[in-house]
């Protein structure tokens, strides 16, 4: 019997693009304190509707990360 993965190309596709963007937001460096960000946890059941929560030092460290991946103009 051949093994079958629980979880859809799509799924898995998803969860890769999750940890991806989370490694690189981890990556970004406050402009104000020159610290990175304690935690980085991202959100979404599509590439369609996503969205991540911080826990950093500042706003500044928050805007520098939707600059590193071109959202800062997207947010209303």
């Amino acid at each position: 019997m051949a093994y079958r993965n629980r979880y859809s190309d799509a799924e898995l596709a998803l969860e890769t693009l999750k940890l991806e963007l989370e490694r690189h937001l981890r990556k970004v460096v406050c402009p104000v304190h020159g610290e990175h960000p304690k935690r980085v946890t991202v959100y979404g059941t599509s590439v369609y509707d996503m969205s991540f929560k911080v826990d950093g030092c500042c706003d500044e460290l928050a805007d520098a990360m939707l600059e590193s991946i071109g959202q800062a103009n997207s947010i209303v």
